[in-house]
Protein backbone atom coordinates (compact mmCIF):
# COMPACT_ATOMS: atom_id res chain seq x y z
CA UNK A 1 0.00 0.00 0.00
CA UNK A 2 1.06 3.56 -0.07
CA UNK A 3 4.04 4.25 2.47
CA UNK A 4 2.70 7.47 3.89
CA UNK A 5 -0.80 8.26 5.17
CA UNK A 6 -2.17 11.66 4.00
CA UNK A 7 -4.94 13.70 6.19
CA UNK A 8 -7.30 13.14 3.52
CA UNK A 9 -6.67 9.76 2.92
CA UNK A 10 -7.37 8.91 6.69
CA UNK A 11 -10.51 10.66 6.54
CA UNK A 12 -11.78 9.05 3.66
CA UNK A 13 -11.01 5.45 5.13
CA UNK A 14 -13.08 6.69 8.68
CA UNK A 15 -16.25 7.19 6.54
CA UNK A 16 -15.64 3.19 4.68
CA UNK A 17 -15.23 1.73 7.69
CA UNK A 18 -18.30 3.95 9.60
CA UNK A 19 -21.14 2.38 10.60
CA UNK A 20 -22.99 2.86 8.92
CA UNK A 21 -20.42 4.11 5.78
CA UNK A 22 -20.48 7.42 4.17
CA UNK A 23 -17.87 6.64 1.59
CA UNK A 24 -18.01 3.65 -0.64
CA UNK A 25 -14.60 1.55 -0.72
CA UNK A 26 -14.67 0.98 -4.40
CA UNK A 27 -14.34 4.93 -5.13
CA UNK A 28 -12.09 5.40 -2.06
CA UNK A 29 -9.44 2.49 -4.00
CA UNK A 30 -9.82 4.41 -7.09
CA UNK A 31 -9.00 7.79 -5.36
CA UNK A 32 -6.49 7.40 -2.80
CA UNK A 33 -4.91 3.87 -3.71
CA UNK A 34 -4.93 3.31 -7.32
CA UNK A 35 -5.02 7.54 -7.96
CA UNK A 36 -7.29 6.40 -11.22
CA UNK A 37 -10.49 8.52 -10.04
CA UNK A 38 -10.61 11.50 -12.35
CA UNK A 39 -10.29 15.06 -10.26
CA UNK A 40 -13.26 16.37 -8.22
CA UNK A 41 -13.03 19.71 -7.46
CA UNK A 42 -15.80 21.79 -6.43
CA UNK A 43 -16.76 25.70 -6.60
CA UNK A 44 -16.01 26.35 -2.95
CA UNK A 45 -12.48 24.27 -3.25
CA UNK A 46 -11.88 26.14 -6.33
CA UNK A 47 -12.43 29.41 -4.34
CA UNK A 48 -10.43 28.38 -2.17
CA UNK A 49 -7.18 27.55 -3.73
CA UNK A 50 -7.50 30.56 -5.78
CA UNK A 51 -7.69 32.82 -2.00
CA UNK A 52 -4.67 30.90 -0.88
CA UNK A 53 -2.68 31.50 -4.09
CA UNK A 54 -3.21 35.03 -3.53
CA UNK A 55 -2.71 35.56 -0.24
CA UNK A 56 0.00 33.43 0.00
CA UNK A 57 1.53 32.76 -3.69
CA UNK A 58 1.42 28.65 -2.73
CA UNK A 59 0.08 26.87 -5.85
CA UNK A 60 -2.27 23.64 -5.18
CA UNK A 61 -1.28 20.54 -4.24
CA UNK A 62 0.07 17.68 -6.80
CA UNK A 63 0.50 19.65 -9.39
CA UNK A 64 -2.91 21.01 -9.77
CA UNK A 65 -3.54 24.25 -11.98
CA UNK A 66 -3.89 27.59 -10.48
CA UNK A 67 -7.89 28.21 -10.53
CA UNK A 68 -9.22 30.04 -13.47
CA UNK A 69 -11.50 32.75 -12.13
CA UNK A 70 -15.13 32.61 -13.67
CA UNK A 71 -15.95 35.95 -15.61
CA UNK A 72 -19.23 37.93 -16.09
CA UNK A 73 -21.03 37.81 -20.26
CA UNK A 74 -19.85 40.70 -19.98
CA UNK A 75 -15.93 40.09 -19.30
CA UNK A 76 -16.03 36.93 -21.22
CA UNK A 77 -16.32 39.56 -24.18
CA UNK A 78 -13.15 41.29 -23.37
CA UNK A 79 -9.64 40.09 -24.89
CA UNK A 80 -8.43 37.64 -21.97
CA UNK A 81 -5.40 40.10 -21.66
CA UNK A 82 -7.75 42.89 -20.61
CA UNK A 83 -9.80 41.38 -18.45
CA UNK A 84 -9.92 42.82 -15.12
CA UNK A 85 -11.18 41.79 -11.42
CA UNK A 86 -14.33 44.06 -12.39
CA UNK A 87 -15.02 41.80 -14.72
CA UNK A 88 -14.86 38.72 -12.65
CA UNK A 89 -18.55 36.83 -11.20
CA UNK A 90 -19.18 38.21 -7.68
CA UNK A 91 -17.26 35.64 -6.23
CA UNK A 92 -14.06 35.77 -7.34
CA UNK A 93 -14.36 39.53 -7.55
CA UNK A 94 -15.17 39.46 -3.28
CA UNK A 95 -11.83 37.41 -2.94
CA UNK A 96 -9.54 40.26 -5.03
CA UNK A 97 -11.40 42.80 -2.48
CA UNK A 98 -10.26 40.45 0.76
CA UNK A 99 -6.88 39.81 0.03
CA UNK A 100 -5.56 43.31 0.87
CA UNK A 101 -6.98 43.13 4.15
CA UNK A 102 -6.36 39.35 4.68
CA UNK A 103 -1.87 40.22 4.20
CA UNK A 104 -2.42 43.24 6.34
CA UNK A 105 -4.02 41.67 8.99
CA UNK A 106 -1.30 38.36 8.94
CA UNK A 107 1.39 41.52 9.15
CA UNK A 108 0.20 43.35 12.06
CA UNK A 109 -0.92 39.98 13.72
CA UNK A 110 3.47 39.56 13.45
CA UNK A 111 3.09 35.98 12.10
CA UNK A 112 6.52 35.12 10.10
CA UNK A 113 6.26 33.02 6.94
CA UNK A 114 9.30 30.80 6.56
CA UNK A 115 7.61 28.97 3.38
CA UNK A 116 4.78 27.88 1.93
CA UNK A 117 3.11 24.89 0.32
CA UNK A 118 6.06 23.00 1.79
CA UNK A 119 5.54 19.00 1.42
CA UNK A 120 7.32 17.19 4.03
CA UNK A 121 6.54 13.12 5.42
CA UNK A 122 7.59 11.72 8.37
CA UNK A 123 6.83 8.92 10.63
CA UNK A 124 4.81 7.18 7.62
CA UNK A 125 2.53 10.08 7.05
CA UNK A 126 2.76 12.96 4.30
CA UNK A 127 0.99 16.23 4.32
CA UNK A 128 1.24 19.88 2.94
CA UNK A 129 1.76 22.61 5.36
CA UNK A 130 -0.15 25.88 3.87
CA UNK A 131 2.08 28.00 5.84
CA UNK A 132 5.16 26.95 7.90
CA UNK A 133 5.98 29.74 10.23
CA UNK A 134 6.36 31.40 13.54
CA UNK A 135 3.34 33.20 15.78
CA UNK A 136 3.78 34.27 19.04
CA UNK A 137 7.52 33.12 19.41
CA UNK A 138 6.72 29.48 18.84
CA UNK A 139 7.11 27.69 15.36
CA UNK A 140 4.09 26.86 13.73
CA UNK A 141 2.15 25.34 10.89
CA UNK A 142 -0.78 27.98 10.02
CA UNK A 143 -3.62 26.47 7.50
CA UNK A 144 -5.85 28.80 5.60
CA UNK A 145 -9.19 28.17 4.93
CA UNK A 146 -12.01 30.12 2.84
CA UNK A 147 -14.97 29.07 4.43
CA UNK A 148 -18.93 29.54 3.96
CA UNK A 149 -19.22 27.90 6.96
CA UNK A 150 -17.85 30.11 9.80
CA UNK A 151 -20.58 30.53 12.00
CA UNK A 152 -21.98 27.15 11.20
CA UNK A 153 -22.63 24.64 13.47
CA UNK A 154 -24.41 21.89 12.32
CA UNK A 155 -22.13 20.49 9.23
CA UNK A 156 -19.13 18.72 9.93
CA UNK A 157 -16.59 21.16 7.99
CA UNK A 158 -18.01 23.77 10.11
CA UNK A 159 -16.63 26.17 12.35
CA UNK A 160 -19.12 27.42 14.50
CA UNK A 161 -19.79 24.75 17.32
CA UNK A 162 -16.19 23.71 17.58
CA UNK A 163 -15.49 25.25 21.31
CA UNK A 164 -18.79 23.83 22.62
CA UNK A 165 -18.87 21.11 24.82
CA UNK A 166 -21.43 19.31 22.41
CA UNK A 167 -22.52 16.51 20.27
CA UNK A 168 -21.46 18.73 16.99
CA UNK A 169 -18.83 20.23 18.94
CA UNK A 170 -16.96 16.94 19.30
CA UNK A 171 -17.75 15.93 15.31
CA UNK A 172 -16.04 19.10 14.72
CA UNK A 173 -13.44 19.07 17.16
CA UNK A 174 -12.81 14.73 15.78
CA UNK A 175 -12.71 16.60 11.94
CA UNK A 176 -10.13 19.17 11.99
CA UNK A 177 -8.15 17.76 14.81
CA UNK A 178 -7.22 14.53 12.37
CA UNK A 179 -5.07 17.41 9.60
CA UNK A 180 -4.16 19.29 12.92
CA UNK A 181 -2.43 16.39 14.83
CA UNK A 182 -1.17 14.81 11.41
CA UNK A 183 0.84 17.75 11.04
CA UNK A 184 1.84 18.64 14.19
CA UNK A 185 4.14 15.29 13.90
CA UNK A 186 5.02 15.66 10.11
CA UNK A 187 6.51 19.26 10.64
CA UNK A 188 7.77 18.86 14.07
CA UNK A 189 6.25 21.60 15.66
CA UNK A 190 4.06 21.88 18.84
CA UNK A 191 1.60 24.52 17.57
CA UNK A 192 -1.35 24.37 15.14
CA UNK A 193 -3.65 27.00 13.56
CA UNK A 194 -6.51 27.50 11.52
CA UNK A 195 -6.93 30.64 10.14
CA UNK A 196 -10.53 31.06 9.09
CA UNK A 197 -11.65 33.84 6.61
CA UNK A 198 -15.32 33.82 6.09
CA UNK A 199 -16.41 33.59 2.05
CA UNK A 200 -19.24 35.39 1.90
CA UNK A 201 -19.87 39.31 1.97
CA UNK A 202 -19.03 39.89 5.62
CA UNK A 203 -15.41 40.30 6.85
CA UNK A 204 -15.08 37.80 9.45
CA UNK A 205 -11.95 35.76 10.28
CA UNK A 206 -11.20 33.09 13.20
CA UNK A 207 -8.19 31.44 14.56
CA UNK A 208 -7.98 28.22 16.24
CA UNK A 209 -5.38 26.50 18.14
CA UNK A 210 -5.83 22.79 18.07
CA UNK A 211 -4.58 21.74 21.26
CA UNK A 212 -4.44 17.87 21.47
CA UNK A 213 -3.48 16.20 24.94
CA UNK A 214 -0.36 13.97 24.98
CA UNK A 215 -2.86 10.88 25.08
CA UNK A 216 -5.11 12.77 22.09
CA UNK A 217 -2.05 12.92 20.31
CA UNK A 218 -0.96 8.93 20.95
CA UNK A 219 -4.53 8.06 19.80
CA UNK A 220 -3.86 9.53 16.28
CA UNK A 221 -0.85 7.65 16.07
CA UNK A 222 -2.54 4.29 16.72
CA UNK A 223 -5.78 5.40 14.53
CA UNK A 224 -2.78 6.01 11.69
CA UNK A 225 -1.75 2.58 12.14
CA UNK A 226 -5.15 0.69 12.17
CA UNK A 227 -5.91 2.56 8.60
CA UNK A 228 -2.75 1.17 7.39
CA UNK A 229 -3.59 -2.15 8.62
CA UNK A 230 -6.88 -1.76 7.32
CA UNK A 231 -5.63 -0.96 3.93
CA UNK A 232 -3.60 -3.13 3.85
CA UNK A 233 -6.37 -5.99 4.48
CA UNK A 234 -8.37 -4.51 2.12
CA UNK A 235 -5.89 -4.88 -0.32
CA UNK A 236 -5.95 -8.76 -0.16
CA UNK A 237 -9.73 -8.88 0.47
CA UNK A 238 -10.87 -6.18 -1.58
CA UNK A 239 -12.48 -2.99 -1.01
CA UNK A 240 -16.23 -2.66 0.58
CA UNK A 241 -18.67 -1.26 -1.97
CA UNK A 242 -21.43 1.12 -0.51
CA UNK A 243 -23.83 1.21 -3.30
CA UNK A 244 -26.88 3.52 -3.44
CA UNK A 245 -28.46 5.26 -6.70
CA UNK A 246 -28.21 8.62 -5.92
CA UNK A 247 -24.63 8.30 -4.92
CA UNK A 248 -23.41 5.72 -7.81
CA UNK A 249 -25.79 8.10 -10.29
CA UNK A 250 -22.84 10.71 -10.01
CA UNK A 251 -19.50 8.25 -9.48
CA UNK A 252 -17.35 8.09 -12.36
CA UNK A 253 -17.23 4.37 -12.16
CA UNK A 254 -20.59 3.58 -11.90
CA UNK A 255 -20.68 2.23 -15.76
CA UNK A 256 -17.75 -0.84 -14.99
CA UNK A 257 -18.27 -1.24 -11.04
CA UNK A 258 -20.29 -4.33 -10.44
CA UNK A 259 -21.67 -3.12 -7.37
CA UNK A 260 -23.48 -0.11 -8.76
CA UNK A 261 -26.80 0.39 -8.45
CA UNK A 262 -28.00 1.95 -11.41
CA UNK A 263 -31.56 2.45 -10.51
CA UNK A 264 -33.27 2.54 -6.95
CA UNK A 265 -33.68 0.00 -4.45
CA UNK A 266 -36.83 -0.39 -2.93
CA UNK A 267 -36.35 0.32 1.35
CA UNK A 268 -38.62 -1.68 3.13
CA UNK A 269 -39.89 0.29 5.59
CA UNK A 270 -41.79 -2.62 8.46
CA UNK A 271 -44.61 -1.51 10.03
CA UNK A 272 -45.47 -3.08 13.15
CA UNK A 273 -48.33 -3.48 15.34
CA UNK A 274 -48.53 -1.32 18.03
Amino acid sequence: MKKNISQSLMKDYLKVVANPPTECGVRFEAIHIKRNYPKITGKAMLLGQYFEYLLTGAKPSYGDPIPEPEYTKTGMKKDPDKRTENDMTADWKRIHQKIPKAKQLIHDMGITIKSVGEERSRNGKRGTADICGSYKGSDCVIDIKYSGLLDNRYETFGWGAIREESYYGDVQRDFHGVQAMHYMDIFEVEKFYYLVFNSGDKWAVEMFEMSPSPRRRQMHEEQVNMVRSGINMMNVGGYPANPDFNTCYYCALKNRCKEAHLQPEPKVIELMAK
